[in-house]
């Protein structure tokens, strides 16, 4: 990718971080001198899976929203704590909503199972439930697999992911095939679900 952007003579001055996974900051260190936009809550992520990662930390903060203008562009960034605590809902030109891991898909637009890293099944509901909120006239692009567009097949698509989320929220030992069985609702990556292990919400 970098040398692909040289030979477009294309400098890389800003990343917008969707949150901080291992697998989404890796490329960050190849990167010298960018300023990296994230959310406050950053560091509670890298924290636990990286141990020098001060160099991966966000230059500039987003402590709730914030818009950036780049060009003719503008990036509206929201905090979407669900599929991890420094989600980022990320909106370009009120067309194309990045939606980080909250949403997961194959190359052929199939859903994988939702993964509550933070084994918390409220806090992924929520975060689905924003997204549902905004999606009017958008494009819903994940950072693991294919685009989503059309209204009705987003909607099936959060729909779906709620309906899975309820389920493991208020049946909290019961197995994917329980979950299948009342629903016929499918994902991929249904080994997931034995790591969505749900904490007690007061």
């Amino acid at each position: 990718m970098l040398d692909d952007l040289h030979k477009r003579d294309i400098t890389v001055s800003k990343v917008i971080q969707t949150h901080f996974h291992p697998d989404h900051v890796g490329g960050l260190p190849l990167l010298k001198g960018v300023e990296i936009i994230g959310s406050i809550y950053a560091q509670d992520t890298l924290k636990t899976y990286i141990k020098d990662y001060v160099q991966y930390l966000p230059t500039i903060v987003v402590l709730d929203k914030k818009s950036i203008k780049f060009g003719r562009h503008t990036f509206d960034l929201e905090l979407n704590s669900g599929h991890s605590i420094d989600g980022l809902l990320i909106t370009l030109n009120n067309k194309y909503m990045f939606v980080g891991d909250d949403i997961i898909l194959d190359n052929n637009s199939n859903a994988s199972i939702p993964f509550c890293s933070l084994g918390d099944a409220v806090a992924h509901i929520n975060s689905i439930s924003k997204i549902l909120s905004r999606i009017k006239g958008k494009t819903i692009l994940p950072t693991h697999g294919s685009k989503l567009d059309g209204r009705d097949t987003i909607i099936k698509d959060l729909i779906n992911r709620l309906t899975y989320l309820h389920f493991i929220k208020e049946n909290s030992n019961a197995s994917y095939e329980e979950f299948h069985k009342e629903t016929n609702i499918s994902f991929l990556g249904r080994d997931w679900h034995v790591l969505n292990k749900i904490e007690e919400v007061e």
